[in-house]
């Protein structure tokens, strides 16, 4: 308050016009007052009659102030309106620029604004004229008359020679023409804006470029014009621009001219991912640019498959975005060979089809596939990459049948070193890399973990600090990270032989000491896959015999001849084997899960798992609640449809490489 009255002080000097020092004064105060935002309207009024002073930096700041003020305090608009005009026709270009857009924001002056801007759009200076038409842009807000000189004369200065007033005359003709559909793009417009391009500012290019979309080429030659005039902004390494050039791109190339868009993306694919230490934000923009694309262009980035492997500088997110983004470069396009074949049939070819020749796609996945594999099974290291790496290796295996061994094994050893004691170190808090030595990332101190969980940990406090931070405790688990993997729909192509050799693997490890979340993941994976794995039933009736010592003790007093009929048929081992509780059966989430995975593959292999169902399901109606409402649906589904709705359609691959079929279902019924 105490500013705001000096500075009231200094206004009221009758010789503060007179006075070069009192005015550089009042102008600092001023500029203080509007920078902290505690300017009030009241400052408005005296500070007006500034504007008749003959330094052009007192004008200028006066007048910044008056457009912020205008709104709210109309008042002030007939003492400044007379200044403004005297403002308009000063000799020093930058007062007419301020005073054409404070006269163009001054409510219900249109008469008044109406021949300032139409002056300032023929000033000789183009500040002054980019000042004008971003005043018809904001103009036609405040009044409904807007005379077509003005339109006439924006579209003559996109044939101007500065950028940034083609930019302005574009930009408002979008805007006051939007009820028309917006700025008309005609062919001398796409030439004249096509053939400057080389010398408009990133920014104004991209807004150039997605307005030549509208246009429509005649024929095929004026598009191929259009193009060779544009193919240098697809060697353009920035993200922004090669993104608005493949979409006009996308337009133009239509007809016999599509294989032309295959052309396109190659040769942006050299650009976007040029070798060289790109910042995180830029690899970012790359990242979502080649997903927009679509999986039909995603094999022309395959030889450039190194950029998308995560850097120490990338962070967590983006790491884990590139490992889910690596895979789909071993995949082949299924549009390669539709292209391949339209661009060598197509009667006239582009230089932009001369410098990137359309190749099979199926030739660089093939090649760039088993490099993948390496790099995400290193991937498998780190902590917070590890799900991420286990699903993208799947789905290479998936599509890739002739890598399955070699993604198998990996994923295999994960499992069984709990996590990774065993696997050689290189990770660190990054997530990506910086462990001192092979195996000194999750190993002990001389090289390698003992493989079990608390080597894992030990061997990863001792070479990268306290786990605690770095790994959650549900990522410790290798199973965990594995049987997650497989629980993705999109696996249905993975080969029957891959499925079991990593179920196996599964189902052989210490499933009693997993998390809650783990085994939850693990039962899902079994109740997907599982239905031919001999071994599934045994060890589903060991898992569910583990659990509290009180409940196995009631479920063996109710079924006391279990010990004859276990050699005959299988069925649930004696209490008298068993050696090891599970805790996680204590969480409702791990029962549900464990009742639905043997419902599930008792319609494969129901003798072996009739008895342990009907334990698991007189339990879960002693239990109540969700558990029990869980229990009548699956008993009233298999015994109405034979546990048909409770089928997966991928299992008949797996019956039939048995060479047998399915075994009718026998009911059960809870004692």
């Amino acid at each position: 308050m105490g500013d705001n009255q000096q500075l009231l002080n200094l206004l009221s000097l009758p010789n503060v016009l007179l006075d070069p020092s009192k005015q550089q004064q009042a102008v600092t105060q001023l500029c203080q007052l509007m920078n902290t935002d505690s300017d009030e309207p009241r400052i408005v009024q005296p500070s007006i009659k500034l504007l008749s002073s003959h330094q052009p930096l007192t004008r200028i700041v006066v007048m910044t102030l008056v457009q912020r003020h205008v709104g709210r305090n109309p008042d002030i608009m007939p003492q400044a309106t007379n200044a403004l005009l005297k403002c308009a026709v000063d000799p020093n270009p930058a007062v007419r620029r301020a005073a054409v857009s404070t006269l163009a924001r001054m409510p219900d002056s249109g008469d008044i604004t109406q021949p300032v801007i139409a002056a300032a759009l023929r000033d000789p200076h183009p500040s002054v004229q980019r000042a004008a038409a971003v005043a018809c842009r904001v103009f036609p807000r405040t009044t409904q008359n807007c005379h077509i000189d003005h339109i006439d004369e924006l579209y003559r200065l996109i044939r101007s020679d500065d950028a940034l007033l083609v930019h302005a005359c574009l930009t408002t003709l979008d805007v006051i023409l939007a009820a028309e559909g917006g700025v008309v793009i005609n062919r001398a417009m796409v030439r004249h804006l096509s053939s400057r391009s080389r010398s408009l500012p990133d920014a104004v290019l991209v807004d150039v470029l997605r307005l030549l979309c509208r246009y429509q080429p005649a024929s095929d030659e004026e598009r191929l014009a259009v193009m060779n005039r544009l193919d240098w902004v697809l060697a353009s390494p920035r993200p922004h621009l090669i993104e608005a050039a493949l979409e006009l791109f996308f337009h133009l190339c239509s007809g016999d001219l599509s294989h032309l868009r295959a052309d396109a993306v190659s040769r942006a694919a050299g650009a976007l991912c040029s070798p060289g230490n790109s910042p995180r934000e830029w690899r970012w923009a790359v990242l979502q640019l080649v997903r927009s694309l679509g999986t039909e262009h995603h094999a022309a980035f395959a030889p450039h498959y190194r950029y998308f492997i995560p850097r120490p500088s990338d962070g967590e997110t983006l790491s884990v975005q590139m490992i889910q983004f690596l895979w789909r470069l071993t995949v082949p396009s299924t549009a390669s060979a539709t292209t391949a074949a339209a661009a060598a049939s197509a009667s006239t070819a582009s230089p932009v089809s001369r410098a990137s020749p359309v190749s099979s796609a199926a030739a660089p996945a093939a090649t760039v596939a088993p490099a993948v594999v390496r790099e995400l099974t290193t991937c498998l290291t780190s902590p917070p990459l590890r799900e991420s790496a286990a699903q993208s290796l799947l789905r290479v295996a998936a599509h890739r049948p002739e890598l399955a061994a070699a993604v198998v094994e990996p994923l295999c050893r994960l499992v069984k070193d709990d996590g990774g004691g065993n696997i050689g170190g290189n990770t660190g808090r990054n997530g990506i890399g910086g462990g001192n030595a092979v195996g000194n990332g999750l190993g002990n101190n001389i090289g390698y973990g003992n493989g079990n969980s608390d080597g894992f940990r030990d061997g990863f406090r001792s070479g990268v600090g306290d786990g605690a931070s770095d790994l959650p405790s549900s990522a410790q688990s290798g199973a965990a990270v594995v049987a997650g993997a497989l629980n993705h729909s999109d696996l249905a192509p993975l080969s029957s032989a891959a499925r079991r050799r990593l179920l196996s693997t599964l189902l052989s490890s210490d499933l009693e000491s997993l998390p809650a979340h783990a085994l939850c993941r693990l039962l899902e994976a079994l109740g997907r896959w599982g239905g031919a794995l001999p071994t599934v039933a045994a060890r589903l009736r060991r898992l569910a015999h583990s659990g509290e010592s009180g409940e196995v003790r009631r479920m063996s007093d109710n079924h006391g001849a279990l010990g004859c009929v276990v050699d005959d048929v299988g069925s649930i081992s004696p209490p008298s084997c068993i050696t090891k509780n599970c805790t996680a059966l204590r969480a409702p989430s791990v029962r549900l899960a464990l009742l639905e995975t043997v419902a599930r593959l008792f319609i494969y292999r129901p003798a072996e798992l009739q008895i342990t169902l009907g334990v698991l399901m007189e339990r879960a109606i002693s239990e109540g609640g969700e558990v029990a409402a869980t229990a009548a649906r699956l008993y009233a589904a298999l015994q109405v449809t034979e546990g048909r709705e409770l089928m997966d359609g991928e299992r008949e691959e797996d019956e039939r490489e048995e060479g047998g079929e399915r075994t009718p279902s026998v009911s059960v019924t809870p004692t």
